[in-house]
């Protein structure tokens, strides 16, 4: 019966519930700057990109740049915590921080 609906001219269906469907974009990428024009600046073509699929995918740029961004943000943290803690490691005291010491235990 299968064989029958493929082979005869009606067009066969099945059970497919989605349809996946493709936006034609006329204008020039990234966000209509022209890559060719002496006056383009590198960041100009990099805000243009990302503003560009910014607006057709708003929630996945979101999600894809935090992603991106949370190990850098680790290393610099932990690189602040490190600078931190030897800082108080390797501090010195000085004569007046001393005598201080010395009055509080008194």
């Amino acid at each position: 019966n299968l064989e029958k609906e493929m082979i005869s001219p009606k067009l066969f269906l099945g059970t497919r519930k989605k349809c996946t469907g493709y936006k034609l974009n006329i204008q020039k990428f990234p966000n209509g700057i022209d890559p060719e024009d002496p006056d383009t600046t590198q960041f100009a073509l990099v805000w243009g990109f990302l503003y560009e699929v910014y607006t057709f995918m708003p929630k996945s740029t979101i999600i894809s740049l935090v992603l991106n961004l949370a190990p850098a943000m680790y290393f610099v943290i932990n690189q602040l915590i490190l600078e931190k803690t030897l800082r108080i490691m390797t501090q010195t005291e000085d004569n007046d921080t001393k005598k201080r010491r010395k009055e509080i235990m008194q």
